[in-house]
Formats: structure tokens, sequence, C-alpha cells
């Protein structure tokens, strides 16, 4: 493959990734060691739902692919929306970095939102949210499979109306150059939704996992100012449900909770408590 002999020429260590172009579009490229390489095209790891606009029993829910831990491939990926979009489920995902060829991919795949993570450049955003519709309100190029029309014919006016106004752009405000530059970045069209990621936020604050110190609370606060008065819609990710319903409380209202390996965790403790109880009861 040709992505292989431009990582040959190069000066890659095992285990060190660089970036290749092919075919115009930039690739990540993985050196395994022994000579071979591996093409990135992955993006995304464990799922989460979330809860859409504010509201803790939603019936509307999506299903997001992060960029954190292990990744699947993009025919896990296909997999994942392709039944998502089955079950009623609004799939968004969670691109690794700012690349038209993950976005471009994903959307192709049938993903129905896009996650952008840590974006600090307004410049670089406002390129990156070009890339999820086609023109002229972007530069999407035309890649629709017949499972996103549920194979019904379909002009390519109507489909690119339909897709363009469907297609929902979420971007990530992790840092406090991010905070910064908000009302700048707000601005920008074809902007939906700001997310914040408490997390790295919180060690950008110099408060590394203090997500209910008063500093993190107040620059999350005017953020949402900020979203409302721009017409952009306020979000967050949490760890738990209590966080989600104090930020909810704030005015946020696009809220992703916890993770599916928490969750699990959660019901777990909570049935073998249950269990533990009543043998006690039996005991007594």
């Amino acid at each position: 493959m040709g992505m292989v002999e431009v990582a040959r020429t190069g000066d890659l260590g095992d285990g060190e990734a660089m970036k290749v172009v092919v075919e115009g579009y930039e690739i990540a490229l993985v050196n395994l060691g022994g000579g071979e390489f591996r093409a990135v095209d992955d993006i995304c790891s464990h799922a989460h739902y979330f809860l859409s606009e504010g509201e803790v029993d939603a019936e509307e829910r999506t299903i997001e692919c992060p960029k954190h831990g292990s990744t699947f491939d993009l025919e896990t990926v296909h997999d994942m929306i392709r039944a998502s979009v089955d079950a009623g489920i609004t799939p968004i995902v969670r691109v690794a970095e700012l690349l038209y060829s993950l976005v471009a991919r994903l959307l192709d795949a049938g993903a129905q939102g896009i996650i952008l993570p840590r974006v600090e450049d307004p410049a670089l955003l406002r390129e990156a949210l070009s890339w999820m519709r086609f023109p002229p309100a972007g530069k999407r190029g035309y890649g629709i499979n017949p499972t996103m029309l549920h194979y019904e014919a379909r002009s390519f006016p109507d489909i690119i109306d339909h897709v363009n106004r469907n297609t929902l752009s979420v971007v990530q405000f992790e840092t406090t150059t991010a905070m910064e530059r908000a009302d700048e970045t707000l601005s920008l069209p074809g902007f939906d939704i700001a997310m914040v990621g408490p997390a790295d936020l919180s060690i950008s604050l110099g408060i590394p996992g203090q997500f209910d110190h008063p500093l993190l609370v107040s620059t999350v606060d005017a953020l949402i100012e900020k979203c409302n008065r721009h017409g952009v819609v306020p979000g967050i990710q949490t760890r738990s449900l209590a966080m989600s319903k104090f930020w909810a409380e704030r005015g946020m209202r696009f809220i992703g909770t916890a993770a599916e390996h928490a969750l699990l965790l959660e019901k777990s403790k909570e049935t073998v408590a249950q269990l533990r109880s009543v043998g006690v009861a039996q005991k007594a």
C-alpha cells in the first residue's frame, strides 16, 4: 500500500505514529514494529447515552463513540451506527482529532452528528464545521449510502437539504484557552452544541478532578451564559446522575451521564446489596 511506503521512507520508531496523505486524505499511521504498519481510521471507543435537552427521562436518546480508551475500527462503528438508527437512537461520534478524513468517513457511514474534541482555534473550527455540510453551506463531499435513505429514491437537492439540516455539530470546550475564546468560536456558522469536558477543564484550571470547585462551576456558568447569547445549546459530560442533575438545573441542555462501565458497576452494586440484604433477613 502507498501509505506503508510513505511510512518506511521516514524515521518512525516502533509504537510511534505519523500522519500521511493518501489520495488527498490525512491518515494516522502507526508503526507496529517488525516492519508492520497500521492505518488508523478508527475513532471511537465505548458508548455513552445522552440526556437530550436536559430531560432526565428524555425519550430521544443519542449514542456517542468517544475518543478515549480502546478504539473501534470503522466497520465496528458502522455497525453501531446502523443498530442505533434501527433502535431510534441518534448516533453521534466523537473523532480523535480534527481531520477531514475522519469526519467525512463517519458521516458517510451514517453518523448523524460529530463531536470535535479540544477545540481552541476559531479558524480551525470554522474549517472543521464546514466538513459536516454539503455545499453551499460547507465542503462535505457527497457520499450517501442507500441504508441512510432506507433505500428510497431521493433527488440530490432533497438529500443535501435534509442532511444539512439534520447533521449535528458538537464542539468540546476543555481548556482555559477555549473558554477565553468562547465568544469568537460560538459565533461561527454551523455551531450547534458546545460541550464542556470537565475532567480536562479542571486540569487546565489547576484544580484536577475537583468538579464542584467554585472556579470550575463559575467558568462553566459563564460558558452557559455565552451559549445562550449566541443561540448555541450548552452541554457537558458528567460522571454521575447527581452531577447531571446539578448541571441541568444550571441550564445545561445536552448532558452526557457517566459511561456504560460506570452504569453497569452502579447497578451491579445495587443488585448485590439487595441480594445480601435478603440473605441477612433470612438468617435473622
